[in-house]
C-alpha cells in the first residue's frame, strides 16, 4: 500500500468505489462477521446485546475512518496512513 501510493500519480489514482468493488469488500466483511457470529454463539454471552454492541461500535469506527479518508485524501495521505495503520496492526500482533 505505501509502494503504491509513492508510485501512484493523481491520473491513476481510483476515486470511484464500483459496485464490483463495494461487493467484494461486502462480502469479506460478511464473512469476517459470520465467524465471529459462530464465536460468540458459542460463549455464554446474552446474543442480542453483543450484538447491538458490536454493530454501534462498527458504526462508529466505519464513520471515523469514512471521515478521516475524506479528509486525508484532500491532501494526497490518505494511503500512506492506510498503510501506517496496517502496519501498526501487524506489529501489534506480532507482539501480542
Amino acid at each position: 500500500m505505501y509502494k503504491d501510493a509513492r508510485s501512484k500519480t493523481p491520473e491513476n489514482c481510483a476515486t470511484e468505489l464500483h459496485l464490483t468493488r463495494m461487493m467484494v469488500l461486502a462480502l469479506a466483511t460478511s464473512i469476517d462477521a459470520f465467524g465471529v457470529g459462530l464465536s460468540i454463539a458459542l460463549l455464554p454471552f446474552n446474543i442480542y446485546l453483543t450484538s447491538i454492541i458490536i454493530g454501534v461500535i462498527c458504526f462508529i469506527i466505519s464513520w471515523l475512518g469514512f471521515a478521516m479518508g475524506n479528509k486525508l485524501s484532500r491532501f494526497g495521505k490518505a494511503e500512506y496512513f492506510g498503510a501506517l495503520v496496517l502496519l501498526a496492526i501487524g506489529v501489534k500482533m506480532l507482539i501480542a
